[in-house]
């Protein structure tokens, strides 16, 4: 039995591993032979790949690949839930993946005494992003499915951008109640200060989503 494919199916898999750059997370027979396919099914549509490769391939992943997406989720979520510890707050994960990762709160305190735990804070923590270098810096680009939680987080290392004064902070930003429903993407920059201008900013940037203006954590 032949099998059967329509066409917006295999223009979506040349989009998804092509335009979005998903082919570069392979090794190099996989990336070699993926490619190889997919040219051929481009060919056959008469559907030009080349320019959108060279176009969209800016952005890679931004984690170790030589470790599962498994394990670099965990890393990430440790990197976020130390955070909120050494800050003191309490950190309760819970047991079923319903795409909220952790809860946190800050304990109150009167004088010597801790009261009862305050508000709690749902998060999702997303580690396995994508970088792009552009003109200005590095910029990081994140995926998000939303869902009921109120924080998306994003722990920043060495991977990510060469400054090191971003190096082990995390990016947190509220879920957009507007978006819910619908996959939606959020960019952020990170500075390099060898090419700011005189005047401290960033010609032509002035309306960048800058990742250090997402460093507060969550009250």
């Amino acid at each position: 039995m032949i099998n059967k494919v329509d066409k917006k199916t295999l223009m979506d898999a040349i989009d998804y591993l092509f335009v979005e750059g998903f082919i570069e997370e392979m090794n190099f027979d996989q990336r070699h032979y993926v490619r190889a396919l997919l040219n051929k099914v481009a060919n056959s549509y008469k559907k030009k790949t080349k320019g959108k490769v060279m176009k969209k391939q800016r952005y890679k992943a931004s984690t170790n690949l030589n470790v599962g997406t498994m394990v670099q989720g965990m890393i990430g979520e440790n990197k976020v839930a130390n955070l909120f510890l050494e800050n003191g707050y309490i950190v309760a994960r819970p047991d079923v993946d319903l795409g909220i990762d952790m809860v946190v709160s800050k304990p109150k305190k009167y004088g010597r005494r801790t009261s009862a735990l305050g508000k709690w804070t749902s998060i999702q923590v997303k580690y396995n992003t994508r970088i792009s270098e552009t003109t200005y810096g590095t910029s990081l680009l994140v995926k998000v499915t939303p869902n009921e939680c109120d924080y998306i987080a994003i722990p920043i290392d060495k991977n990510v951008t060469r400054v090191e004064s971003h190096w082990d902070k995390v990016i947190f930003f509220p879920q957009s109640v507007k978006l819910k429903g619908t996959e939606y993407k959020r960019e952020f920059a990170f500075e390099d200060s060898e090419i700011m201008e005189g005047n401290g900013n960033y010609k032509n940037q002035n309306k960048r989503r800058w990742a250090k203006d997402f460093y507060k954590l969550p009250k």
